[in-house]
């Protein structure tokens, strides 16, 4: 990174022009002629301007250099981290390789052990078949000297000569046993080549292994992702059914009023003259008018059915009344208006509302 330093002395001197109009020298000399203050002034101010321009240019390239200076230190940083990451899966394999290293290293030891006991055992044997050999060279001698004397050791000689059997049997013995135990080695080497071909391929099926690992973790994931869209489904299908299951209950009880409500009947009654109306309106805070009048509260206000007696009436003649009903219904204003004919000594009973449906019209009809 690059250093740069502004000199004092224009900006002192550009700073002394503003305040007073003149530059620092002219305080303390007179000047030439009238415009040669106003000529030094100005070159201060183009130097101080020069000056300010190579310092913003240094300015800029530090500013560029401390950028590309991040940039590579963000880069370094991401390296950094990939480097850990790397070494941290090396490192995974290595304790793996180590641990396969050390199983095989076992092998190998107890194979070295196994290869140091038949190198024992053949030192052994060769051991004893020097001995014999030895003990053969004895018994020619012996032999040589007993032909000198033949008739004195003839009896020896038998003797000798069946040792001389014996050690041949045990030499013979000895060298099958050699070539057992080559056997045996070659065997042993045999196993170790084995031994690290299993080496081989346990890395490849640990290799193998962590491809399915991450197969299966993808899978896994996928099986998440559609287990969500299944729950997202199972909740909107839910919801879907809270829905139905309110509509039918809605119109379970729309279908248990409905059974409630009663058709339009007419009966004789003995009314001494007068006409009985027992009217079902469809919620308990509707408002029944009679001929243009609110029916007086009374024991049926507040409640679906409504009941009220007529004046004495004329026996025989037959009279009009209207009837309207007012409520309120989904936040609706809803006004039924009905004109009912009726006579003396009868009974009214009918349902002043909004048309029922089709279910509820064949209740009336029966």
């Amino acid at each position: 990174m690059r250093s740069f330093s502004l000199s004092a002395a224009p900006l002192a001197a550009a700073y002394c022009l503003i305040l007073t109009g003149l530059p620092a020298a002219a305080q303390t000399a007179a000047p030439d002629t009238p415009q040669a203050p106003l000529q030094r002034a100005q070159q201060d101010l183009e130097r101080l301007r020069i000056d300010l321009q190579a310092a913003q240019n240094q300015f800029t390239e530090v500013r560029q250099i401390l950028a590309k200076t991040q940039a590579e230190l963000a880069l370094a940083r991401k390296e950094l981290l990939r480097s850990k990451e790397v070494s941290a899966r090396s490192q995974a394999e290595f304790l793996l390789a180590t641990k396969l290293l050390a199983e095989s290293t076992a092998v190998r030891d107890e194979l070295l052990k196994k290869l140091t006991e038949v190198n024992r055992d053949l030192k052994k044997s060769r051991e004893a078949a020097v001995a014999d050999r030895e003990e053969a060279v004895e018994c020619r001698r012996q032999l040589a000297s007993a032909q000198k004397a033949l008739l004195e050791i003839a009896a020896e000689r038998v003797v000798l000569q069946k040792e001389l059997r014996d050690a041949r049997l045990q030499q013979q013995a000895a060298e099958a046993k050699t070539v057992k135990l080559g056997k045996e080695l070659a065997g042993m080497g045999a196993s170790l080549i084995a031994a690290e071909k299993t080496l081989t391929e346990a890395t490849i099926v640990r290799e193998a292994l962590l491809k399915a690992l991450t197969a299966e973790k993808n899978k896994n994931v996928a099986a998440g992702k559609r287990l969500e869209e299944a729950v997202s489904q199972l909740t909107e299908m839910q919801a879907k059914l809270t829905a139905v299951e309110a509509t039918m209950v809605s119109s379970q009880r729309n279908a248990e009023a409905s059974r409630r409500r009663l058709g339009d009947v007419t009966q004789p009654r003995a009314l001494e003259g007068r006409g009985r109306f027992i009217i079902e309106v469809p919620a308990p805070n509707a408002k029944l008018y009679v001929d243009g009048c609110v029916l007086d509260p009374g024991p049926g206000e507040g409640k679906l059915m409504r009941e009220f007696v007529t004046a004495k009436l004329q026996p025989g003649k037959r009279y009009t009344l209207n009837l309207k009903v007012e409520l309120v219904k989904d936040g609706r204003p809803v006004i039924v208006e009905r004109q009912v004919t009726f006579e003396g000594n009868t009974e009214q009973r009918l349902y002043l509302g909004p048309p029922l449906p089709a279910s509820r019209s064949e209740e009336s009809g029966h």
